[in-house]
């Protein structure tokens, strides 16, 4: 009989667990649904920033960390104009290294690559650091202005030397395709000095250039916009 009442209670028990595993597991699904920062990969002690600018002469680099700043706010309540970030000043005590552990050089940190930077800041004024480390990018970071953000969407991009886009107009293309294909459109002008060089990866041969995007990657390139509502038509039939 004892035994019987035992092996009862460890059942109640295992269901239990069970219950509250499944409880955990739907609440963390839930809030990544609302986009609360159960999904976000920042904590208060390792403070994940973007290279906005460098200028090696006076040794510093602007870091735009406002995603870090915004880690304890649901993304569905961040005010998305609203940005942060600070000066960091390179000291000669600053160590400055590759995620390898290799040692970095300020020539190394280029405009849109991913840093770590120690100790953690929420300054927005120029910040003397201890450390600041070159982070491994994923394909999904590097290409994240261009990729197209849900199922059966696309992302059509102008790629553009600054002050030349040769009549392009980005608001046309997007009045023209928007009422037959889910898209969004945007335009901005080519760095020579980005973490990513998009000339050589995407194989530009002149700009500007347009690109289209769908969550996966690039799926056309051409350099005139009859060309972009051919590539769209033929999609639609």
């Amino acid at each position: 009989m004892e035994l019987r009442k035992m092996a009862f209670l460890l059942s109640c028990l295992f269901i239990s667990l069970l219950a509250a595993c499944g409880q955990i597991e739907e609440d963390k699904l839930k809030a990544e649904d609302d986009g609360t920062p159960e999904s976000r990969q920042f904590n208060d002690q390792e403070l994940i920033g973007t290279i906005g600018e460098t200028n090696p002469s006076a040794h510093s680099l602007y870091v735009d960390h406002t995603e870090w700043i915004n880690r304890h706010v649901p993304s569905n309540q961040a005010v998305p104009d609203i940005g942060y970030g600070f000066q960091a000043l390179i000291t000669d005590e600053t160590l400055m290294k590759f995620e390898n552990g290799a040692p970095a050089d300020l020539k190394d940190f280029k405009p849109g690559q991913k840093v770590e930077v120690l100790p953690p800041t929420e300054e927005t004024t120029p910040v003397e650091i201890d450390e600041i480390i070159l982070l491994e990018m994923t394909y999904e970071e590097k290409y994240e202005r261009f990729l197209a953000h849900s199922e059966g969407s696309y992302n059509v991009t102008v790629l553009y030397k600054e002050g030349n886009l040769h009549g392009m107009d980005v608001e046309k293309i997007f009045g023209k395709l928007s009422e037959d294909v889910e898209l969004n459109a945007g335009q901005f002008p080519y760095t020579e000095n980005w973490v990513v060089d998009y000339k050589k990866e995407l194989g530009i041969e002149k700009l500007p250039v347009i690109l289209v995007f769908d969550t996966e990657g690039l799926i056309f390139k051409t350099y005139q916009e009859k060309e972009l509502y051919k590539f769209f038509d033929e999609r639609i039939e």
